[in-house]
């Protein structure tokens, strides 16, 4: 702006100065008159400049204006969405941490069981291995039976050489004693040891019925799971649905409650205008007992009195009804009473019509110039009135009383329903605990008799250790010992195999 106003002011300047040096060549007169017309275009040159920069610079700032207008109120709108974007997301994460705390319980519960069962199996697994240790201890005094028998064995066979040149016949006595006592040994250990093998097979058979007897239970306790799971969510929609149904019912009664007051209050504004009416009618009375003292008059203005207090009590009659029917609505079906309603709001209405009929009547009466045939006019609309009035009470109080019975008959319905529910919801826990009572105590009474086996076989093991050292403990022994000693050890590499099918299975089944 500052450059432009000083190129402006040298250009004038400029021309000023030679239109000057011109005609001051030429006339002082004319370089007076050159001059002041050359100053006069300059300033209007200079302010139209002046006045185009301002309303480009005036232009510019009203569409920067607008334009920061338009990027708040999009700013604005983004803020809003954003918020409604984070009470969603709260929501939300609000169910879904209620959803984990309830999975964090159960796989609490679930932890809690399995830590139980892990120690039971290490139990077993311990169990196991001193039963591995006792059969390789086994093994190795069977080893170092064989070497003691072979040792004895050819010990024996020189002695018998050495005794047989000397004395054949006591010799083979003596070998004859001792291979009767040998044998009979022999027979009683194997005896025995079959006794302690099918034992033995016995309860391995057991135990591998009982584990399959507890993987069954354990896979029907988790589709038993699953199916009250199942259940359960069920049973929460159902409940969510109800409570959908029972806000929206609630709503309903509110604006049955409000439609009740507006017709309380129209009732109120009949019974005023009731009110009014009889006023007029005791003034016309008043005036026409003033003017003439017939006794038709006098009937006439009873009559009215009668009728409109008839009036006044069938209007009150359905203040009544309205207020009694506020006090039974309190929630639950309502279209019934909602048509009621709309039925009592249209016998008002007509009501308040015959009122207004009735003022212009006694209008008229109260002009001067009305006669007789007017008070027979209004007493014949008064009668008709009284009429319809009836009616109108009768079928209100009709409709009420239906309404009222239909309510009850709802109201029972929904409390026989929630109480339904509520006892079905309490059987349904009762159920569940019991059922959870009833898997945690089959699966405690497995694992008792599974231990009750594991001691069972280890007392086995113990009594085969047994009968292992009186073995060692006899001073002879022949090949028919080794073979019968080489099938235990088969056995036992049997039992050992079994009971390693065993722990593999258990934890399996962890």
């Amino acid at each position: 702006m500052s450059s432009l106003k000083q190129r402006n002011k040298n250009h004038s300047e400029r021309g000023s100065h030679t239109g000057q040096d011109d005609v001051a060549k030429k006339s002082t007169k004319g370089s007076k008159g050159g001059a002041g017309s050359g100053s006069a275009t300059g300033r209007v040159l200079l302010q139209f400049l002046l006045f185009f920069i301002l309303a480009a610079a005036a232009v510019l700032l009203a569409w920067y204006a607008h334009s920061l207008s338009q990027q708040l109120t999009h700013l604005h709108r983004r803020s809003e969405e954003t918020s409604l974007r984070g009470h969603e997301l709260a929501a939300k994460l609000g169910t879904v941490l209620q959803q984990v705390e309830s999975t964090r319980t159960s796989v609490s519960r679930l932890d809690s069981v399995l830590l139980d069962t892990q120690q039971q199996l290490q139990e077993t697994n311990a169990a196991v291995r001193k039963g591995e240790s006792k059969t390789h201890h086994i093994g190795e005094t069977l080893q170092k039976l064989q070497t003691e028998i072979l040792r004895d064995l050819s010990e024996g066979i020189q002695d018998v050489r050495d005794a047989r040149e000397r004395d054949v016949a006591s010799l083979e006595k003596t070998v004859e004693e001792k291979l009767r006592e040998l044998t009979q040994s022999i027979h009683d250990n194997i005896a025995t040891f079959t006794e302690t093998q099918e034992r033995s097979e016995s309860n391995v058979e057991e135990v591998k019925s009982r584990m399959g007897a507890l993987a069954a239970t354990v896979q029907a306790k988790h589709q038993e799971m699953a199916t009250l799971g199942g259940e359960w969510g069920e049973l929460k929609s159902s409940f969510r649905s109800q409570l959908g149904a029972q806000a929206a019912l609630e709503q309903r009664v509110s604006r049955a409650e409000v439609s009740l007051n507006a017709v309380s209050k129209e009732v109120h504004d009949c019974r005023q205008d009731l009110e009014e009416a009889r006023a007029r009618l005791d003034e016309q009375g008043n005036m026409l007992r003033a003017e003439s003292t017939d006794a038709s008059a006098e009937r006439l203005r009873e009559s009215l009195d009668s009728r409109l207090a008839a009036a006044e009590a069938n209007v009150n009659d359905l203040n009544a009804a309205a207020t009694h029917l506020s006090e039974k609505l309190e929630f639950y079906k309502l279209d019934s009473v909602l048509s009621a309603l709309r039925g009592t709001a249209e016998s008002q209405a007509s009501l308040r019509e015959d009122i207004q009929a009735l003022k212009a009547n006694l209008s008229e009466l109260a002009s001067p110039g009305g006669g007789g045939g007017r008070l027979e006019v209004l007493q014949q609309e008064l009668q008709s009135l009284e009429a319809r009035h009836r009616q109108h009470a009768e079928e209100a109080r009709s409709k009420h009383e239906d309404s009222f019975t239909q309510l009850q008959k709802s109201v029972r319905e929904v409390g026989e329903k929630h109480r339904d529910a509520a006892a079905a919801l309490k059987a349904m826990e009762e159920a569940l605990q019991a059922g959870m009572d009833e898997k945690f105590s089959t699966v405690e009474a497995s694992v008792d008799e599974l231990r009750s086996s594991i001691g069972e076989a280890k007392s086995d093991l113990e009594a085969l250790g047994l009968t292992v050292d009186s073995l060692l403990s006899k001073p002879a022994e022949t090949e028919a010992a080794e073979d019968e000693l080489a099938s235990l050890k088969l056995s036992l590499n049997e039992l050992q195999s079994d009971v390693d099918k065993l722990s593999v299975s258990l934890n399996r089944m962890q």
